[in-house]
């Protein structure tokens, strides 16, 4: 098509749901509301949520101005695959087929013979990647790359894809391999491998979400009526000097709902820290900030959070900075900027609240370093949300 063709379709179809009555979302471009319905669009895909007599609405309306095909079960949005339990009140999001597809063209797997096994972890404990091992313009690390014949940027690319839809697990080790993508070395070639051989063996696992015995939701045509049970929960994290090319500290967010994860990162921070309470300090500033559209956009879904949501920190240093103005001033005067942003949440607005947890409880370990095969089994299924993590384990 021609270049601007995205772009013209875009404006014809926001043309269009403005028309027959729908409201943009000032959170999301993507979202549309109406009364009893609310659409998600993707260029020519589209995502209806709402009562039946609404959809029906929509269909015929589109139906009057577009060729379209309508599905009555979603099982697949974007590469995502949609399996839901009606019965058990679950729901499942996973990219099994977009994985095999990534793996026969890494070589891993093929049509005959198609191993389903995997390494545990997707990194080896404590490893990292290293721009040191990349080739650097050396022709002998090039020519040693070309005969391995292995294509390292697509591959990266599309574990990246998979991380960012429905795997929060694997975040760490594809930051980490793709912070090489321009210029990989034969180094990291067989722990790109790996990562790859984890996701093999591990294809069918997803975002798991179930809702509670005593969660009975109703979609009314006018608004959802909230139980208190979709409240939301969130997680932050930072790795003291991890990055072994720039000393800077790897940080990680992830927020909670209904069992599993809804929104996450797993980012290197953007200067060098001097302490770990002041990478801490730095993650719990970012985090607030996503929790903050997370509580907006709920908010816009008639979703409106009861009370402040709870960011589980495990530094009791930063815990206390939060809501303590003055405490550990001489150790944080250097960033007092990010520590009276973060009181300004927590005790002024009130829509934050800093609750120390421990380290085995703190789901976003998972997201700063590479763990070992124990600890990553257990909050992979946390975060992924096959299984809840409560202090009587430990």
């Amino acid at each position: 098509g021609l270049k601007g063709s995205p772009r013209g379709w875009n404006i014809t179809f926001h043309n269009f749901l403005i028309e027959i009555g729908f409201t943009q979302s000032p959170i999301d471009p993507c979202l549309y509301y109406i009364n009893g319905l609310w659409v998600l669009t993707w260029v020519d895909d589209t995502l209806k949520v709402g009562t039946t007599e609404a959809i029906k609405w929509f269909e015929k309306e589109c139906e009057k101005r577009f060729e379209i095909n309508h599905v009555d079960a979603v099982e697949m949005f974007v590469g995502i695959e949609i399996k839901r339990d009606r019965a058990n009140r679950t729901m499942e999001l996973t990219q099994t087929a977009l994985i095999e597809k990534m793996l026969k063209k890494s070589k891993l797997i093929d049509e005959e013979n198609q191993p389903t096994h995997g390494p545990a972890t997707p990194m080896t404990e404590n490893s990292k990647v290293s721009k040191a091992d990349c080739c650097k313009g050396d022709k002998k690390l090039i020519e040693e790359m070309r005969t391995l014949g292995f294509d390292y940027a697509s591959a990266a690319a599309s574990a990246l894809y998979v991380s960012i839809c429905t795997r929060p697990d694997i975040a760490f080790a594809v930051k980490e391999h793709c912070k090489v993508m321009s210029d990989p070395g034969p180094k990291h070639v067989p722990s790109l491998k790996r990562l790859l051989k984890h996701l093999r063996g591990t294809k069918h696992k997803g975002l798991f979400f179930s809702a509670s015995d005593d969660f009975v939701p109703s979609f009314t045509a006018d608004y959802f009526e909230v139980p208190y049970d979709l409240t939301l929960n969130a997680y932050c994290d930072a790795s003291f000097g991890d990055d072994p090319d720039t000393r800077r500290s790897p940080q990680g967010f992830v927020a909670m709902l209904c069992g599993a994860a809804i929104s996450w990162f797993c980012q290197g921070q953007k200067s060098t820290s001097l302490s770990t309470a002041e990478a801490e300090l730095i993650a719990l500033a970012d985090a607030i900030k996503e929790v903050k559209y997370i509580r907006e956009t709920m908010t816009f879904l008639d979703l409106k959070q009861p009370g402040p949501t709870i960011i589980q920190e495990d530094n009791m240093a930063v815990v206390s900075t939060a809501h303590n103005p003055g405490k550990h001033h001489g150790k944080l005067k250097h960033v007092a900027i990010r520590v009276r942003s973060v009181q300004e949440n927590v005790l002024e607005f009130q829509i934050i609240d800093v609750v120390h947890c421990t380290t085995k409880l703190m789901i976003a370990d998972i997201l700063t370093k590479a763990l070992g095969k124990e600890q990553f089994t257990r909050l992979a299924a946390a975060i992924l949300g096959y299984c809840e993590l409560k202090d009587s384990e430990f």
